[in-house]
């Protein structure tokens, strides 16, 4: 047997082993819980769909908008105005305005462009404004404490000028760690293990650490009451157990590989649950 042999019967082997181990992901077939809809009246869906509320985002942001819809296509009593546009003269009346916020990996960026937006007269008009990061923005290179001081300086300032408007605060996103990796990825990982480089699974888990310090920063610095905890939406498994990751001697939470077909945007299962927990919450913030 040659070695162009041996080399392929090797290379059959650890993709025979990765399928495998790629299947064992019990979370798949699972249906989501009871939806937290369930729980709130038709009085609260009205009162929300009166406020005039502010979201910006970008592409999970974007899941998430599809899974509200989702959920209006569900449960009827759910009757909000959402319009993509941050165009003041739309916020006379109740309506859910969306729209892209900053650039992808380059979290401070997402903090000026959102307050750029507030001080264009949305601060002034909207009873709800405030954005999330997205999973890209954060890496095994972010320094953490820089950011969340930039958020808070720029946020509590943003308070204190607009004291009319609620400015909820929103959790990173995640990522699963190496459940989501395709076959090739997973062999250039083992053999990145092999010769001791750093895996694309290793930096999923460096990054998502980095996404848990940040949101266990805003945590502990702001009322729970008004925080949209997505982090957590995205680790709640279909049967309410959270999913945790213990690698790189951390515990911490990572995202549910049955909310997702790419590792990091939700699918429509993924959209579905976190949206129904997001605007659960967003209904009760006062």
């Amino acid at each position: 047997m040659n070695f162009t042999t041996v080399a392929r019967t090797i290379y059959l082997f650890l993709i025979a082993i990765i399928i495998l181990t790629g299947c064992r992901d019990t979370t798949m077939n699972q249906q989501p819980s009871s939806l937290q809809t369930s729980s709130l009246s038709e009085k609260d869906w009205t009162a929300l769909s009166l406020k005039k509320i502010y979201f910006g985002h970008m592409s999970v942001g974007s899941n998430i908008i599809d899974g509200i819809k989702d959920l209006m296509s569900k449960n009827p009593e759910i009757k909000l105005n959402i319009q993509e546009t941050s165009d003041i003269s739309t916020f006379q009346n109740g309506v859910f305005a969306h729209s892209n916020n900053g650039q992808n990996a380059n979290p401070k960026s997402k903090i000026d462009a959102f307050v750029t937006t507030m001080n264009s007269g949305i601060g002034n008009r909207a009873d709800i404004a405030f954005f999330k990061f997205c999973y890209v923005d954060f890496d095994e290179n972010t320094d953490v404490k820089d950011v969340f001081n930039y958020y808070k300086t720029a946020m509590n300032s943003l308070v204190k000028k607009y004291p009319n408007t609620v400015i909820p605060h929103a959790t990173v996103p995640l990522t699963t760690e190496a459940e989501r990796l395709r076959i090739k990825e997973r062999v250039k990982d083992i053999i990145k293990k092999i010769i001791g480089r750093a895996t694309r699974a290793d930096l999923n888990v460096a990054s998502n650490i980095k996404r848990n310090e940040f949101n266990a920063l805003l945590i502990k610095e702001y009322d729970e009451k008004n925080i949209l905890d997505i982090a957590a939406y995205e680790s709640t498994s279909p049967d309410g157990k959270e999913y945790l990751s213990k690698s790189a001697g951390a515990k911490h939470r990572s995202m549910v590989p049955a909310y997702t077909t790419d590792g990091g945007h939700l699918n429509e299962k993924g959209r579905l649950v976190v949206a129904d927990k997001f605007i659960a919450k967003l209904a009760g913030i006062r």
